[in-house]
């Protein structure tokens, strides 16, 4: 239904869908249906600039999770995550990198090292770094990310993403040549993939 109203172009009623929503999952107790609203509705606040809402709908979501006896599981990882990015959207930078520190601890006991979770962690925690101006921890960060999408199959997009990424990075760091190699490699990348979106427009 969600998709539905997406593929419509129909953003103004979204709102009062989820609002709908969440009643039925909670009269009959389906936590696993609510908490994946919770989910999807701080993505949609965060993405069309509610940043209130988003991470009102953040801290019911990890509150929910802790009830249902998920806490540390990738599950409850994931709902950290989303937190987090709800966070970062919000420029609260301080609450976004605890939350992606916790979401760290879980990964690093439930997944091996090279797991892609990892590399989309890493590319997450460079955007709160960016926007902090540290930029140097960014680079850190994406470096990480970019080793690990290697080490994986069909991440041809990932590894092209996580160029761009870095390239942005090493203008602040003045480090045009790098910058200009890396900018390139995604380029080349997305070509060979067809890919047009916003990452290879930027």
């Amino acid at each position: 239904d969600l998709d539905c109203l997406i593929q419509k172009q129909n953003i103004e009623k979204i709102p009062s869908f989820f609002e709908e929503k969440y009643v039925e999952p909670q009269k009959a107790e389906q936590w696993d249906a609510l908490l994946s609203l919770y989910n999807e509705s701080m993505g949609f606040y965060r993405e069309t600039g509610n940043y209130t809402k988003s991470i009102e709908c953040a801290e019911k979501a990890i509150e929910l999770a802790k009830e249902m006896g998920l806490s540390g599981s990738v599950a409850f990882a994931t709902t950290l995550l989303n937190a987090a990015n709800a966070y970062r959207a919000a420029g609260k930078s301080d609450r976004s990198l605890e939350l992606y520190g916790q979401v760290f601890v879980i990964y690093e006991k439930e997944l091996p090292r090279d797991d892609m979770y990892f590399a989309n962690l890493y590319n997450n925690i460079s955007l709160v770094y960016q926007e902090i101006q540290n930029y140097e921890k960014a680079k850190e960060a994406l470096l990480k990310a970019l080793a690990i999408c290697k080490a994986n199959e069909n991440t041809g997009f990932e590894i092209a993403v996580t160029h761009a990424n870095l390239a942005n990075t090493c203008i602040w760091l003045k480090e045009d040549e790098d910058a200009m190699e890396h900018a390139m490699v995604a380029v080349r990348m997305f070509e060979q993939q067809h890919v047009e979106d916003a990452h290879y427009s930027a």
